[in-house]
């Protein structure tokens, strides 16, 4: 439910409450991704599944106390299933991968609906002196986005060093339907 901006915005504000050094582009990135999803990172399913594994191998030490999940879309129809505590719980990593396959096949939104969200970001910041940024700083990253017509990005170096993201986009759907399978064989 993105055309709804308080939701859009309560989200924004969860995130940046939990992560208060998030930069602009880390905020479009979790925009970009409760949007779009996890589509442009899906291309090849073999070659995610082979990419994600070794990317598992590496993962710093598990941690149960990092959130699990976390919703990037208002309305909550898509989360961030964080590796960490995943791993912790000594969850199966080929459950997650069909998961991730699974919400990378299903339709997103579209460009216009990118636009719209990142409009009430720029607007919040600019008429309400939502956030912590400056509007000069909207207005260039605003710019580089125009130009650049809204790419995947990666998160910041700050944001990468402070939060040490890791984690995939699953759909809400497939995540509960995991669950209750994992209930049902009493693996939690």
């Amino acid at each position: 439910m993105w055309n709804i901006p308080d939701r859009v915005l309560d989200l924004l504000q969860e995130h940046i409450a939990r992560r208060p050094w998030m930069e602009l582009r880390d905020v479009y990135k979790l925009i970009y991704q409760g949007m779009c999803g996890p589509e442009h990172l899906v291309a090849d399913p073999l070659e995610f599944a082979t990419w994600f594994r070794r990317d598992w191998e590496n993962l710093a030490e598990p941690d149960e106390n990092e959130l699990l999940i976390e919703s990037i879309r208002a309305g909550g129809g898509l989360l961030r299933v964080n590796l960490r505590p995943f791993k912790a719980n000594n969850n199966k990593l080929d459950d997650l991968i069909k998961a991730c396959l699974h919400t990378a096949q299903r339709k997103w939104g579209t460009p216009d609906e990118l636009r719209f969200a990142w409009q009430l970001v720029t607007n919040s910041v600019q008429n309400e002196n939502r956030f912590s940024f400056k509007p000069a700083q909207i207005v260039e990253f605003s710019l580089w986005l125009d130009d650049q017509d809204y790419p995947p990005i990666h998160h910041s170096d700050s944001y990468r060093r402070l939060y040490r993201p890791a984690y995939r986009l699953v759909c809400k759907e497939e995540w509960e339907g995991w669950v209750i399978l994992i209930r049902g064989n009493q693996c939690v």
